[in-house]
């Protein structure tokens, strides 16, 4: 059985119903659980407020086989998980293991392996315990990178992935809540230790935390800024949806044309993201060009269109072309060794 909330320090508990109003109507749920005090806290808090509602809860736990530790600290979460009547799975990561860029393959590993359990036990939607100083670390990172508007909206509390609803309902949670949470209902929890790694970027932009939190910049004000910065981003792609729509263009699966002075007549920001989409588009990518590239294609196209000149340059396996018939066209580039005649990379 799940042991009551007491009335003291129940400032978390009490915010239970409103961190999951957004799946109120689902039959169940299946919450990753990586054994840190995060995920421990959300299994605990959602198993809670998902009891009297008859939603079914499940938990499941990823070994990625990188650390010694991990089926140990697996094992932990599924103890815990029977204790409180939630059904729980130890999922592996098996294969050949990157021997670069492992976070992010990880990572990717993760969510899709998460995802296929879910379809499995017939779950909608697969909750994640990522938080407000999560938030904080992410926004810093991407400002670090040069990040536009969309970057600085962060990370989502709601998104389809992989055709499954990714929830993050602890975005306005600190995480001393969370460990609080976890030390006043017993939960038992684990340290990563790749969190203090000084390998990995994040352990770096984590002790910046303290440093711009006296400064004044709380988590809860980067999650505010995340917010405005999402509000911005709607306005934008909805101006950008209808710009589309509007555009005289001609397409096909491997090429983009389009009157230069209708182009033209669009803000710069719409104009830089509807070339971005027909390069990703035209040559099959699956991430945008570098956007300080994009930035100078932008420059470079937007001179051509005014001095009425024609232009050739490449950029993300794409030609980008402004012809002396007033059209914008974009293609697949050649092959990288083969020479295009007047063309520049960005």
């Amino acid at each position: 059985m799940l042991d009551k909330m007491t009335e003291a320090h129940a400032s978390l508990e009490d915010r239970a119903s409103e961190l999951f109003s957004a799946y109120e109507s689902q039959k169940a749920l299946l919450i990753g659980v990586s054994g840190g005090p995060d995920s421990m806290a959300l299994l605990h808090l959602c198993a809670q407020w998902a009891q009297p509602r008859c939603i079914s809860i499940f938990a499941a736990t990823l070994d990625h086989g990188l650390r010694a530790d991990a089926r140990a600290e697996a094992e932990m979460v599924a103890q815990y998980a029977a204790k409180i009547a939630v059904p729980h799975s130890i999922l592996t990561w098996q294969g050949d293991k990157p021997a670069t860029r492992l976070q992010e393959t990880a990572r990717a590993a993760r969510y899709a392996l998460l995802v296929e359990h879910a379809h499995t036990i017939g779950a909608k939607a697969l909750l994640i315990a990522h938080h407000a100083d999560d938030q904080m670390e992410t926004l810093l990172f991407r400002l670090l990178r040069g990040t536009g508007p969309a970057g600085l909206a962060g990370m989502s509390a709601q998104r389809l992935h992989l055709g499954m609803i990714l929830g993050r309902p602890l975005l306005d949670v600190r995480k001393s809540e969370l460990v609080d949470y976890c030390q006043r209902h017993a939960i038992p929890f684990v340290t990563d230790p790749s969190n203090t790694d000084p390998h990995y970027a994040r352990t770096h932009l984590r002790a910046l935390a303290p440093i711009l939190e006296a400064e004044g910049m709380r988590p809860q004000d980067w999650q505010r800024l995340a917010k405005r910065a999402a509000r911005m981003e709607a306005a934008i792609l909805a101006q950008l949806h209808e710009a589309r729509a509007q555009l005289k263009a001609q397409r096909s699966a491997d090429s983009f044309k389009a009157k230069a002075e209708e182009l033209h007549a669009l803000p710069d920001e719409i104009l830089l993201r509807l070339v971005s989409e027909e390069i990703m588009r035209v040559t099959q990518a699956t991430s945008p060009p570098r956007l300080d590239r994009a930035e100078t294609l932008l420059a470079r196209l937007r001179e051509a269109l005014e001095q009425d000149q024609p232009l050739k340059l490449t950029l993300a396996d794409a030609l980008i072309e402004l012809t002396r018939h007033g059209q914008l066209e974009i293609t697949p580039a050649p092959a990288r060794n083969t020479p295009i005649a007047g063309a520049n990379s960005v």
